[in-house]
């Protein structure tokens, strides 16, 4: 009877446990917090929100990389704010089961970079592997005029280097 009893109240404890867990944990918050972070260059946040240990995703000089490359768009798009971004949840996950974020910074064509879009791509689950409160994907996708980029560089037009690490300063696109 006691075991019974021990039984019983085991199962009651851990079923509220995973209800309190899964409590305020909203993928939805999680891409807000993203974006917050992002906006005030906090990599510190950024990275405790990742829920992967993947190399690519959890290190500083990646996140750091990717948070400037944003940053670099939002500024000049946006005037440094995530206000007014539109986030768009993509119905269909991608290869690896997780639930994709579409935040759209830039679409037009930008002359003097041959810019056309701007995305950052934020991924959370799959919920089955990882809580709805980590990333498990954060990533900076953008579309180039490749004809207009090479014009820019084999005429010597100085432009932003968008690839390198350096976000600070204008290069010239080398030969």
């Amino acid at each position: 009877m006691k075991k019974i009893v021990n039984y019983c109240l085991l199962t009651v404890l851990l079923i509220i446990n995973l209800n309190a867990s899964c409590l305020n944990k909203n993928p939805d918050q999680t891409i807000e917090k993203a974006l917050h972070a992002i906006e005030r260059h906090d990599y510190r946040a950024i990275r405790s929100l990742i829920g992967t240990e993947l190399i690519s995703d959890t290190s500083m000089f990646g996140i750091v990389a990717k948070v400037n490359k944003v940053s670099y768009f939002l500024d000049k798009y946006h005037r440094g704010s995530v206000k007014g971004l539109e986030i768009k949840h993509d119905t269909v996950t991608d290869d690896l089961g997780r639930d994709v974020y579409i935040i759209p910074v830039y679409a037009g064509y930008d002359s003097v970079t041959g810019l056309s879009n701007v995305r950052i791509i934020l991924n959370v689950g799959p919920f089955s592997l990882f809580p709805p409160d980590k990333l498990t994907g954060f990533a900076v996708e953008r579309d180039v005029d490749v004809q207009r980029r090479s014009f820019l560089r084999d005429n010597e037009i100085y432009t932003y280097d968008f690839d390198s690490a350096n976000y600070s300063e204008y290069k010239k696109l080398g030969r």
